[in-house]
């Protein structure tokens, strides 16, 4: 089939919008550099709660992905728009980006806490707690990624309400099954997160040693309502 002047100037006029696409987003990349780096950063690294080069690392790897990613992604919609295969390929790069850089931030977070702004403080939390709360986020980022991968992909309707129904249904179980445990967990956790007396602190008990007053006249809960 031979080319005529109609489709070459199309196809011309498709090339330069591309590399339009391509430049904005080299200019994009540039600019996002100079802000993080000359003004963002520093400006934090001013601040009380200075955040760890690897939270910052991470930021930054995750802003430039995601620029270059788009840009590629409007530069191919330029050619073929609307095709399904390459819209599926570059969702599952957002979908795995996303998830990827979520649980690095989380578990980066978690480190600069426990390693940088928890000595700094007195009675703050410490591993014991830190650890379950940051496996409860990715799990909540797990469950997330999963729904979202499953709208896109149209999986709803009777599916996903049959699923959902069903998880429901076994959390309850559980929660009932185990609602002491479940207690003692919890009410042990604002312990560690507040705690209200220390070693060698005298603790007068109140009541079937439930309730405890310290030395300067707080209250503590012992987390075992009946202890053997």
């Amino acid at each position: 089939m031979n080319a005529t002047p109609d489709s070459i100037t199309d196809l011309g006029a498709q090339f330069a919008q591309a590399l339009i696409i391509l430049v904005v987003t080299a200019l994009a990349l540039i600019a996002a550099r100079i802000v993080m780096r000359r003004w963002l950063w520093p400006a934090l690294r001013k601040s009380r709660l200075t955040p760890s080069r690897e939270i910052l690392s991470l930021v930054e790897l995750f802003v430039y992905l995601s620029l270059i990613i788009f840009g590629l992604h409007q530069a191919i919609r330029v050619f073929a728009p609307g095709v399904l295969p390459f819209e599926y390929i570059f969702f599952l790069f957002y979908w795995l980006i996303g998830i990827y850089f979520a649980v690095r931030l989380v578990s980066a977070t978690a480190d600069w806490y426990l390693g940088a702004l928890a000595p700094r403080f007195d009675g703050t939390t410490n591993e014991k707690v830190v650890s379950p709360i940051k496996y409860i986020l990715y799990i909540v980022i797990f469950a997330l990624a999963t729904i979202i991968l499953m709208d896109f992909f149209g999986i709803t309707g009777t599916v996903l309400t049959t699923g959902l129904a069903a998880l429901g249904v076994t959390t309850l179980v559980v929660g009932l099954a185990a609602e002491n445990i479940i207690n003692d967990v919890i009410t042990g956790l604002v312990i560690r997160v507040d705690q209200p007396f220390r070693p060698g602190d005298r603790i007068e008990i109140l009541e079937l040693n439930t309730w405890g007053r310290c030395p300067g006249g707080r209250l503590a809960v012992d987390p075992h309502p009946h202890p053997g």
